[in-house]
C-alpha cells in the first residue's frame, strides 16, 4: 500500500499542473506574460511560455511516472516562485471565505497553503520514486538484467547499512556477518543490494537479503535470489532454506512466488535476548515468531 500511494499522489498532482498549464495556454501566453510582468520578473514573455510548458510537460510526466525527479524539481521551482512572488504576503491560508450570497461564494486573497502543499508532495514523489504503473518503474525493471551481481570480496563492514535493512538486531548481524559468501548487485558502480548464502550442513541458508528502497520493485531482489541459489547449487547445495518474521507478509509472499514452501514455524525467535527491541512490531502486531521456507531443485527466473 505504501508503494501504491505514490500513484495517487502522482495522478492528482500531475492533473493539477496540466489543468493550470492548459488554462494558461487557452487564455494565451500573452495574458499570463502581463501577470508575470506585474510580478516584476524579467523577460515576462519567455517566463510565461516556460511556465506553461513546464506545467503541461511536467504534469504529464508526473501522471505517466516518467522522469519524476527532474519533473518534480522543475514544477517545485514554479510553485516556489509563485509563493515568493504572489502568495507570501497573504499568509498561510489559501481558502478565505468572505461571503456567501445569491451569486455564490466569495473568497479573499489566496495564501501559500496550497502551493506549499504542492511543493511538499513533489518532494515526497522525488525522493520516493515513481513506484508502480510508471515509465520510470518499467525502465528500472529493464535494468534488472543489466545489474552486475558479483561476489563481494572487500570489507563487509561497508555493507552494514544493507544488512540493517534486513535485520533489526545488530547483535544478530554481528553473529553472522563474516560467515558464508555475500553477493552484491551494483548499478552504475553503486551497490543497490546484497544476498548472503551460508552453508549449514546439507542445506545452504539464504541468511540476509536487502535492496535499497529506490530499487525495490525493479527485479533486483529476484535477481539476487537467483544468483544466490546458483552460487549455492554450483557448490553442491541440494536444498536452500530461508526465514523471515511471520509478520512480514511482503517477504512471505515474495519467497512463495519464487517457489519456496513453508517448512516450519520457530516460536519466540525475535526476543530481547537475541538483540531485538522489546516493542518491535508491524502494524500493531508484535514481531515474535519466524517462518522457515525451503526450496528443493528449483531455479528462480529474473522476470
Amino acid at each position: 500500500m505504501r508503494r501504491w500511494s505514490f500513484v495517487a499522489l502522482r495522478l492528482v498532482v500531475g492533473l493539477g499542473f496540466v489543468e493550470h498549464g492548459y488554462a494558461k495556454l487557452a487564455r494565451g501566453p500573452a495574458h499570463f506574460a502581463a501577470i508575470v510582468d506585474a510580478m516584476g520578473l524579467p523577460v515576462p514573455h519567455a517566463l510565461a511560455w516556460a511556465t506553461t510548458i513546464v506545467e503541461l510537460a511536467g504534469g504529464i510526466a508526473m501522471m505517466l511516472g516518467a522522469f519524476v525527479a527532474p519533473a518534480a524539481i522543475a514544477l517545485a521551482g514554479v510553485m516556489l516562485t509563485a509563493i515568493v512572488s504572489v502568495h507570501l504576503p497573504y499568509g498561510f491560508s489559501s481558502v478565505r471565505l468572505t461571503a456567501l450570497d445569491g451569486a455564490g461564494a466569495h473568497f479573499g486573497p489566496v495564501g501559500y497553503e496550497l502551493p506549499l502543499l504542492y511543493v511538499v508532495t513533489l518532494a515526497a514523489i522525488a525522493f520516493g520514486g515513481a513506484r508502480p504503473l510508471s515509465i520510470d518503474g518499467w525502465r528500472a525493471r529493464r535494468r534488472c538484467g543489466r545489474a552486475t551481481i558479483a561476489l563481494h570480496t572487500r570489507d563487509r563492514a561497508e555493507l552494514l547499512p544493507l544488512f540493517r535493512l534486513a535485520d533489526d538486531s545488530d547483535a544478530a548481524i554481528a553473529s553472522y556477518l563474516a560467515r558464508g559468501d555475500v553477493l552484491v548487485a551494483r548499478d552504475d558502480r553503486t551497490t543497490v543490494g546484497h544476498v548472503q548464502m551460508i552453508e549449514d550442513g546439507e542445506a545452504w541458508e539464504l541468511k540476509s537479503l536487502a535492496v535499497v528502497d529506490a530499487r525495490r520493485g525493479a527485479g533486483v531482489g529476484r535477481a539476487l535470489v537467483r544468483a544466490g541459489i546458483a552460487h549455492a547449487r554450483a557448490r553442491g547445495a541440494p536444498r536452500i532454506v530461508v526465514s523471515t518474521a511471520t509478520t512480514d507478509t511482503r517477504l512471505i509472499h515474495f519467497y512463495q512466488r519464487l517457489g519456496f514452501r513453508i517448512a516450519r514455524i520457530e516460536r519466540d525467535a525475535f526476543t530481547p535476548v537475541a538483540g531485538y527491541p522489546p516493542d518491535l512490531g508491524v502494524d500493531g502486531v508484535p514481531v515474535r515468531d519466524r517462518v522457515w521456507f525451503d526450496l528443493d531443485g528449483q531455479e528462480v527466473p529474473c522476470s
